[in-house]
């Protein structure tokens, strides 16, 4: 691993470049394209949510209207099942999810907000599978996923599903060695660098805003809408609790996934959705199966863009989540293998029959060479984009209207790959 002082003054002088030389900015890497269709840095009122392409584990990086910055997970593991990293596997995970944040970060290495959506390593950071990873000595942890990007970053608060109280719903595993390290970086980081950390408060329109401007608070609105097997249905401001209805859920152990953070942002009449892993079903009252993904997209309704639950497996985004979310656009954070494997085909051609029209997305951080060739006679396949990499979604001053960029990975240059068309937010309902 490269020599970690090296690495910042590295950050620090890449950043400087970008920010302090506009002939350096990522809108002009791509002169070969017309100058509408270029991805160009955030402005002042736009809202941008960025789904970052590692294929390590899942990370996005938000920029609120009024520069409000926010990171989603910061997964860093490694399978035999895994596409292969990119840009390639000479940095890690971490430095390069810092890397392109630093590189679109209006606020340098401030970040105000990190939300965890649950504790699986490819959202949060793993040290299990025999990397070898720089040690804090002085915490007593390893750096990978979140742990490693504060090494870089000024992160005023993180959230997850349950501090302080971490046996709930249920006594947490002792002998999961990876999230024994992200409590004892949770305690170093809180008591050295300062970091507020809280739990996600369920129901809540005021832990997550805009911290810089007020005003935006009128037009910009993150709805805390499920976690820990909760789901707040905010129109009729009723919680309900899934895994306490029945006592025999706590029997045996919970899915992880099930009891992801969940929240609703909407800019005027634009709408986003962001769910972490959150699929599965619980015992309802009665001892049936209830699936709270299902209920969870009844709880949040239509949206204009939606992150796939699960990263869209086979037993995620259900049909039934799918009809009332009904979103335009899937963002699809991929990196198994399985993400986009035999399996889970026959759920994307249902979902593809469930889209609005014709026009509507699935985009894919990672799609493997042979993929499109392969299902090249298949109607889904028409909308997914003809390439893949970061995706950008840019929201215009006030919501109105959207699109969505693929950014390259491959050089570290995030030029523009590709832009859709103008998408009209539809106004929450």
């Amino acid at each position: 691993m490269r020599n970690s002082l090296n690495k910042q003054v590295f950050i620090v002088f890449a950043f400087s470049i970008i920010f302090i030389f506009p002939s350096f900015s990522v809108a002009e890497n791509n002169s070969d394209k017309k100058g509408k269709d270029i991805y160009t840095p955030w402005q002042r009122g736009e809202f941008e949510i960025h789904q970052i392409s590692t294929n390590c584990g899942e990370s996005a990086f938000l920029i609120f209207p009024d520069g409000t910055t926010m990171i989603i997970d910061a997964g860093d593991m490694r399978t035999s099942r895994y596409f292969p990293p990119v840009p390639d596997n000479d940095i890690d995970t971490g430095e390069k999810i810092v890397e392109y944040i630093l590189s679109m970060n209006p606020r340098k290495d401030k970040i105000d907000f990190v939300v965890l959506s649950h504790f699986h390593p490819d959202h949060t950071g793993n040290i299990a599978e025999g990397k070898k990873r720089e040690k804090n000595e002085q915490g007593n942890f390893y750096e990978t996923g979140i742990s490693r990007i504060a090494r870089f970053l000024n992160i005023g608060k993180i959230i997850d599903r349950s501090f302080s109280d971490y046996n709930y719903p249920q006594p947490y595993d002792k002998n999961d060695s990876s999230f024994v390290n992200y409590r004892r970086f949770i305690e170093w980081q809180k008591e050295y660098k300062n970091t507020r950390i809280e739990g996600f408060n369920i129901g809540s329109t005021t832990q997550i805003k805009p911290l810089y401007e007020a005003d935006y608070n009128k037009y910009f609105l993150v709805r805390n809408v499920a976690c820990n097997g909760k789901v707040w249905n905010w129109r009729k401001n009723e919680i309900k609790d899934y895994v306490n209805a029945n006592s025999e859920n706590l029997l045996k152990k919970i899915s992880e996934n099930v009891l992801s953070t969940a929240m609703l942002f909407t800019y005027g009449r634009f709408s986003y959705l962001t769910g972490g892993d959150l699929c599965g079903s619980l015992l309802d009252e009665k001892g049936r199966l209830t699936n709270v993904e299902a209920h969870f997209g009844e709880a949040a309704g239509e949206v204009d863009v939606c992150k796939t639950n699960h990263h869209g497996y086979f037993n995620a985004m259900v049909p039934e989540f799918v009809k009332e979310v009904n979103a335009n656009v899937y963002v699809m954070p991929v990196h198994d293998s399985a993400h986009l494997g035999e399996k889970v085909i026959p759920c994307l051609i249902k979902r593809a029959e469930l889209m609005p029209d014709k026009k509507s997305l699935i985009v894919p951080t990672y799609v493997p060479e042979n993929f499109r060739d392969t299902y090249s006679a298949t109607d889904f396949i028409s909308h997914f984009p003809p390439v893949s990499g970061h995706v950008v979604i840019k929201v215009s001053p006030g919501g109105d209207s959207y699109s969505v960029y693929i950014l390259d990975t491959k050089y570290r240059i995030y030029g523009t790959k590709w832009k859709s068309e103008t998408f009209k937010s539809k106004g929450i309902k």
